[in-house]
């Protein structure tokens, strides 16, 4: 949490996302189905495969005490009593907030992205016998959040699934659970859906389960033209590209562009994904003020 802080107070006329909150990356939802974590020095901790043949997916259970959902919970109540009211007073951090990594994602995790792949071309019954039990836990642990952080106002739910598949196949083993997890909490009225990496071929089946605001990686201007007009862009400044490898001067001006490239009123100026190690304070700095010298200048982002 303090590291969280700190960030936050770096930058405050900025809104970190997702901000306050126990981060436990990919491995907390995969272990609500017998996923272990292996740790690394140098790297992200990584849930392990728990199928290797279609033939096991019947006998996945969740059992969420076992997991790493007690711990991320105990963390949430430990971040109500002793984060400064400020923090969700100003920025909304924890009151009404709910994560679940995605539910196609978190299959894939358990038995690995090409065996998913291929399931849903030589297995689809055992896919969707998966994602359903996925599903189910998914919307289990959003419920346990909201026990402590209040009705769900924001989910955010990354799933990088897309980038791998087509239209169609999206339509059968990714809408259809993003929709119950969704429909599920109906308080809930600021829906991020998190996915740097391809969207143009689905962008306009994002709202059909109720996303409010795609975190996106493509190119804006091929992006835009398939989203509904309702639906606000969060990027989309490449993390190493623009963030981390150019001068201020170089992010500034490349934010400018973006952001009057955007359609007026839907962009949060952002990185195209998440911050990379070592980005300089004074790159993200310079993006900042571009926003503020964009807003000046009579244009909304």
């Amino acid at each position: 949490m303090g590291i969280q802080r700190k960030a936050v107070d770096l930058f405050p006329d900025a809104w970190v996302v997702p901000g306050i909150w126990p981060d436990f990356g990919a491995v907390m939802e995969p272990t609500m189905f017998g996923s272990k974590v292996r740790y690394f020095d140098r790297d992200a901790p990584r849930a392990m495969p728990v199928i290797s043949e279609y033939h096991q997916i019947p006998s996945v259970k969740f059992n969420w005490k076992e997991s790493v959902l007690p711990e991320m919970l105990r963390q949430y109540a430990y971040m109500w009593k002793h984060l400064p009211q400020h923090y969700i007073d100003d920025y909304g951090f924890l009151d009404g907030v709910g994560y679940a990594l995605g539910p196609a994602e978190t299959a894939c995790l358990l038995m690995s992205m090409s065996n998913f792949l291929f399931g849903t071309v030589d297995e689809p019954k055992k896919i969707h016998m998966l994602l359903d039990v996925v599903t189910e836990g998914l919307i289990f642990s959003l419920t346990q959040q909201e026990k402590i952080n209040g009705k769900l106002k924001k989910i955010y739910l990354p799933d990088h699934t897309s980038n791998q598949i087509g239209r169609e196949a999206f339509q059968e083993f990714c809408l259809p659970y993003y929709k119950r997890i969704v429909g599920a909490f109906p308080s809930c009225r600021f829906v991020l859906y998190h996915n740097e990496g391809r969207q143009i071929h689905v962008g306009d089946l994002l709202q059909e389960f109720g996303a409010t605001i795609t975190h996106f990686g493509d190119p804006l201007e091929k992006l835009a033209p398939t989203l509904n007009p309702d639906l606000v862009f969060m990027g989309n400044l490449h993390p190493i590209r623009d963030m981390l490898n150019k001068t201020p001067e170089e992010v500034y001006q490349t934010a400018m562009e973006l952001m009057e490239k955007a359609p007026p009123g839907r962009l949060w100026l952002s990185t195209g994904g998440g911050m990379a190690p070592d980005t300089p304070v004074e790159n993200v700095r310079a993006a900042i003020r571009a926003a503020e010298d964009f807003g000046r200048r009579g244009f909304t982002t």
